[in-house]
C-alpha cells in the first residue's frame, strides 16, 4: 500500500493486488504492485509468470515457495529477501522439519538474477535497531531501493509512509536504516 501511494503521489499509473489467502491461519501473504513509466495502464494487476522484475521476500518461506518462484525469471527478476524463518504451522505437525533457509535460498538462486540476488537479516537487524521486528518490511523496500530496485523517489515514499500514519517514525527509520545497510 505505501509504494502504491508513493506511485500516486508521483502520478505514475499503477495497481495493488493484495493476496491474503489463509494469512489468518498462517497462510502466505503476497502482494503484485504494478507501476508503469507511460501514461496509459492496461495490464492486469496480477503479475504473470516470470514477469517479476523484483521480489521483496519479507518473508523467505513464502519468497522461496512455488508461487513466488514462478513468478521469477533469471536475467530479469531481482530479489531482495529476509534470511529469519518463522516457524509455520508444519512444525507443529513435524518438530523435525528442517528450518535452514539453504534451500529455500537455493531455490531463488535457480529461478532469479544472480548477480541481483540480496539475503539480509532484516528481522534481526530491525529488533536490534529499532526494537520492533515490524520494521524489517520497510527496512527491505530502503535495501530494495538504494539498490535501485524501486523506481520510485525516496520522497515519495517517505511521504507515503507519513500519510499511513501508522508507526510513521519506526517506518521511515526502517527504510532510512536498510537504505544505510545497501550503501
Amino acid at each position: 500500500a505505501i509504494l502504491g501511494m508513493a506511485a500516486h503521489l508521483e502520478q505514475k499509473p499503477c495497481s495493488v493486488l493484495d493476496i491474503s489467502g489463509l494469512a489468518q491461519r498462517n497462510g502466505a501473504v503476497m502482494s503484485h504492485l504494478r507501476l508503469s513509466s507511460g501514461d496509459a495502464f492496461d495490464h492486469a494487476a496480477r503479475i504473470p509468470q516470470g514477469a517479476a522484475d523484483l521480489v521483496l521476500g519479507c518473508d523467505l518461506v513464502v519468497a522461496g515457495g512455488p508461487e513466488s518462484l514462478m513468478k521469477m525469471a533469471p536475467q530479469r527478476t531481482a530479489v531482495v529477501y529476509n534470511q529469519f524463518i518463522a516457524p509455520t504451522n508444519a512444525f507443529a505437525l513435524n518438530p523435525d522439519l528442517d528450518f535452514s533457509n539453504d534451500p529455500l535460498a537455493l531455490g531463488i538462486a535457480e529461478r532469479a538474477d544472480a548477480g541481483r540476488m540480496y539475503a539480509v537479516d532484516a528481522t534481526r537487524i530491525a529488533t536490534t535497531m529499532l526494537g520492533n521486528a515490524i520494521g524489517a518490511n520497510l527496512f527491505l523496500v530502503g535495501y530494495a531501493w538504494q539498490k535501485g530496485l524501486i523506481p520510485l523517489e525516496a520522497g515519495s515514499i517517505e511521504n507515503a509512509i507519513d500519510l499511513n500514519g501508522t508507526l510513521s517514525s519506526l517506518n521511515r527509520r526502517a527504510f532510512a536504516l536498510g537504505r544505510l545497510a545497501a550503501g
